[in-house]
């Protein structure tokens, strides 16, 4: 009896171990994509915790996950490449449609060449741009180049509702989270263009608020 009872413990302390070891690892591999900026790390896209950037048009979360079929329809009509199918690493996501701003943002291509390719309703049309949902972008000030001096204000004038979503206050550029779509285009330019990472763009499924 003694010999069992020792055997269940070895056996759940073998269990604990080899988790906490995946979750490590889990971590690790996760630092090397996430960049820490201040308080605020930049989006994972491939993290089930942190919520997914969706393609244009895509329904709530819950329903999206049913009706997608993940065809890859969407991914192969998209003209810039943006879209991509979530890898192994987002688990049961596996396989579904997301993007990544800090690789390519979404050009909001008219008409949405990846709205009009998906045939099982995941993804709907919108009348204007405006309407989209895909996400939130946010910004830490302390980041931004202006915040040194400079006259950077490539967020405002690479946005698609530029003067709506980003504003110019005392030349300085501010999002207006209420007007903001998702697609991502201020994010990509202050990363790559800017050569800063004052941007990013939170996922409408998100373990932060946006």
């Amino acid at each position: 009896m003694d010999n069992k009872l020792s055997n269940r413990r070895q056996w759940f302390r073998d269990g604990v171990n080899f988790l906490g070891r995946a979750v490590m690892e889990f971590n690790d591999a996760a630092k090397d994509t996430v960049e820490v900026t201040d308080d605020l790390p930049r989006h994972n896209p491939l993290d089930p915790a942190r919520g997914f950037l969706r393609p244009p048009g895509a329904i709530a979360e819950t329903e999206f996950v049913v009706r997608c079929d993940k065809c890859g329809d969407c991914v192969k009509a998209c003209p810039e490449g943006v879209l991509f199918a979530a890898t192994a690493q987002s688990g049961a996501m596996e396989g579904y449609p997301v993007f990544d701003p800090a690789r390519k943002a979404c050009f909001l291509c008219s008409p949405l060449h990846c709205v009009n390719a998906c045939k099982a309703g995941a993804l709907n049309p919108v009348a204007d741009i405006s309407e989209l949902a895909m996400g939130k972008a946010r910004m830490n000030p302390a980041k931004c180049k202006a915040s040194e001096g400079d006259e950077c204000r490539l967020c405002h004038d690479f946005c698609p509702l530029s003067g709506r979503a980003v504003i110019l206050l005392g030349g300085r550029a501010a999002i207006q989270a209420s007007e903001c779509v998702g697609c991502g285009q201020c994010e990509y330019h202050c990363l790559h263009n800017a050569g800063r990472g004052a941007i990013t763009t939170l996922p409408r499924i998100s373990g932060m608020a946006v």
